[in-house]
């Protein structure tokens, strides 16, 4: 198995699924999908291959839709790849014990030259939403022309898939695409840009490493607000980063300050009826030092009760997760713990929110072992 890239999502009840790229396999795509039961365990399905012989997938990324069908996007090659995007339904023979199994669409081609980690959400009407950097040449003369892009798709029965477009959603180069639903068809993106450039005098550039931006489905479409937070303009060499939901219209954006080796956390509204973003709390260290992975998860405890949940290396090398309350009034994260979670170093680890405050986390081992474990939150 890869160290690099596994990525796990849940999905109806409990469901979960999980992508990774096989070394031992010539870099196979593989998939696992499984149930977790509410005593912690979970039941999991035997690796299924979802690239065909031959092919390869580079940082899958995987999401349900409904409780039957899911899709999966990835790369063929690691630095100048074709887009790759399939989706399988679970359980469509309706014979009794066969819930899991799947049966599978075609693969569908939707851009080149890649060599980025996309991201993936579901939204409603069995739709699914991929978010990736895409570059083109305008002319024969021009240059090549690099800029953040989506595809909108609805999976129909027995994994078919129809594209119904493409939407820019920004004119610079992007790169460390993240992505949490707001919204059954809301969403808020985050981003590392290449730097803007100032229309009146093109010598002034604008750091763009940590960009946030709010979008949604809006019939067959997809639509992107312009007015985007960019929280640290003057700051390079931002990172590995999560963004996640911490209570409604609420969303924290963290990252790896690699150049100052902090790791870093912000929280940003999202105005009810204009959807326009404003930042409450500003980019505050949660650790000092690095860590090769940050991410977040959404919801973690409950809905009456907001928390933002962070994963991230510990000094020793374990796995921590930093957990603070948010306070709606003063607008602020607060009684901040770090938990650990795991106590070895891993290559690779990818969360996902179970519910009623359970966390499961998919990681592969430093010689690639893959692992799966269930941890809860409770009050104290």
């Amino acid at each position: 198995m890869s160290k690099l890239q596994i990525f796990t999502d849940t999905f109806g009840d409990n469901k979960i699924a999980i992508v990774f790229r096989d070394t031992a396999k010539g870099n196979a795509g593989l998939l696992v999908v499984g149930k977790v039961f509410e005593s912690g365990l979970a039941q999991l399905s035997p690796p299924e291959f979802f690239t065909k012989v031959g092919m390869r997938a580079f940082q899958p990324v995987v999401t349900g839709n409904g409780d039957r069908n899911l899709a999966i996007a990835w790369r063929d090659e690691n630095m100048i790849g074709t887009c790759r995007m399939r989706a399988a339904e679970l359980g469509a023979s309706g014979i009794r014990g066969a819930e899991m199994a799947l049966t599978w669409g075609e693969p569908v081609d939707f851009c080149s030259q890649q060599a980025h980690k996309m991201s993936i959400l579901p939204l409603e009407k069995n739709r699914i939403m991929v978010l990736y950097s895409d570059k083109v040449k305008e002319s024969q003369h021009a240059d090549i022309n690099s800029f953040g892009n989506s595809i909108l798709a609805e999976i129909g029965d027995l994994g078919s898939m129809k594209v119904l477009g493409n939407f820019r959603f920004a004119e610079s180069s992007v790169a460390r695409l993240e992505a949490a639903k707001v919204g059954s068809n809301s969403f808020v993106l985050a981003a590392r840009a290449s730097p803007a450039v100032d229309e009146m005098n093109p010598q002034i550039l604008t750091k763009q490493e940590a960009l946030v931006m709010y979008g949604e489905m809006v019939g067959d479409d997809l639509v992107f607000d312009p007015n985007v937070v960019n929280l640290e303009p003057n700051t390079g060499d931002l990172w590995a980063r999560g963004v996640s939901l911490i209570a409604p219209n609420t969303i924290a954006y963290t990252y790896q300050d690699a150049g100052n080796m902090l790791v870093k956390t912000a929280v940003i509204s999202i105005e009810p009826e204009t959807h326009r973003l404003k930042v409450v709390q500003t980019p505050e260290t949660i650790k000092k030092g690095f860590s090769p992975y940050v991410s977040m998860l959404s919801v973690p405890y409950t809905e009456s009760d907001p928390h933002s949940l962070i994963y991230y290396e510990g000094h020793d090398g374990s796995g921590v997760v930093n957990l603070c309350a948010w306070d709606a009034k003063f607008e602020r994260l607060q009684n901040c713990e770090d938990f650990t979670w795991l106590s070895e170093k891993i290559s690779s680890v990818s969360g996902s929110g179970l519910g009623g405050g359970k966390s499961f986390m998919v990681f592969t081992s430093e010689s690639g072992t893959p692992f799966y474990s269930i941890f809860g939150l409770s009050k104290q």
